[in-house]
């Protein structure tokens, strides 16, 4: 079993969904190393190490999903996660990985509490389904009409044809499906912090690439100078609000902070006046350069400016760094392709017409349930 393996990786609305979400992104190593920060998050036990023979076993492509399921004390195996040899392993796609976590997310829910997180997953599921039928589709009659059509549909993606696609039509395809994958996330935001007193926006707009110079400025320093300005919006009219007095600001935070310090330094401390700076500035510029973020990263260097920084807290939010990255990824390979920026540019603007559809499909989708 493992998630890297190509037969995972295909399908028309989830193609190579795992590969660019855990791996591209930088947030998993391997699929060892997503099962063992699975473990170390669930079972925070500092001697939980890939040393043990789950993972050795993972590491080999030796582990059954029965293995797993032990592993991780889940009771009961949902009826859509078969063992490999009870699924036609043709159809298997990046939607059998998602339907999967979603599975398990769905098992911990109530019916009741959390009416409106279970309509949202039974309608991500639905779109898993569609996938699945469409790679039966084009394994039964390699006629890819069907498939066109869905992209069509779902990616608003007009006179396409998966048979003579130009490389702007690809670009276009590879960015629609990110910006769809974003979309679902961000939907999932909104629900999740409906009733909350600070109601989710979409905040993904704010991180498409953008021309600077006719240069591409990347989604990650996108991401940062949008930090910076809210970083700004605080400050005293007469401070400076240059990127040595935001890195400034950061290391005060981190030498405050119980977490970076075991005697954090208390206010007025002669060392909070002009801190070290070196190796946020290294940071940024990394990051600034198209690096990827890492979420602990992003919690060190970025969170820490508004709160406690806790290593052991991960909040649905702070997957927002996944799709920078992973928006970030295609901006570089596609560049590397030769795709102009401004093409690249435009093709990632049309993110709010995806939001617009998403929205409208799931709207649909709870009209069919309250009918039934």
């Amino acid at each position: 079993m493992a998630f890297s393996k190509n037969i995972y990786q295909q399908g028309i609305l989830f193609n190579h969904l795992p590969e660019l979400l855990l791996f591209k992104s930088k947030m998993f190593a391997s699929d060892t190393d997503f099962l063992l920060k699975t473990a170390q998050f669930k079972m925070p036990n500092n001697n939980i190490t890939r040393d043990h023979q789950f993972f050795r076993n993972a590491a080999k492509g030796e582990l059954s999903l029965d293995g797993l399921f032990q592993y991780f004390d889940m009771k009961a195996v949902p009826n859509n996660l078969k063992q490999d040899n009870e699924v036609d392993l043709q159809s298997v796609g990046g939607w059998h990985f998602l339907i999967s976590l979603l599975a398990g997310f769905q098992s911990t829910l109530d019916n009741e509490l959390d009416a409106d997180l279970n309509i949202y997953l039974n309608f991500v599921k639905s779109i898993c389904e569609l996938d699945k039928q469409m790679i039966e589709s084009l394994l039964k009659t390699k006629n890819v009409d069907v498939a066109n059509n869905c992209v069509s549909e779902w990616l608003v993606l007009k006179e396409f044809d998966f048979l003579s696609l130009s490389k702007e039509q690809k670009a276009e395809y590879s960015i629609s499906l990110v910006l769809f994958w974003a979309g679902l996330y961000e939907k999932y935001l909104k629900i999740e912090y409906s009733n909350s007193s600070d109601p989710y926006q979409p905040k993904m707009t704010k991180y498409l690439p953008k021309l600077k110079s006719g240069n591409l400025q990347f989604s990650t320093e996108c991401m940062l100078c949008t930090v910076k300005n809210k970083w700004e919006e605080n400050r005293p009219s007469n401070k400076k609000n240059n990127w040595s007095e935001f890195y400034s600001d950061i290391a005060r935070a981190q030498l405050t902070n119980t977490y970076f310090n075991e005697i954090p330094l208390l206010p007025g401390d002669p060392r909070l006046i002009q801190p070290d700076i070196t190796k946020i500035k290294k940071q940024f510029q990394r990051w600034r350069a198209g690096k990827n973020f890492s979420i602990d990263h992003a919690k060190k260097y970025l969170f820490v400016l508004y709160g406690e920084y806790d290593p052991n807290k991960i909040d649905s939010s702070v997957f927002m760094f996944v799709f920078i990255d992973i928006f970030t990824f295609i901006q570089k390979e596609l560049l590397s392709q030769g795709v102009s920026p401004q093409v690249i540019v435009d093709k990632f603007n049309k993110y709010s017409v995806l939001l617009n559809l998403l929205e409208s499909k799931f709207d649909e989708f709870t009209d069919q349930k309250r009918v039934k």
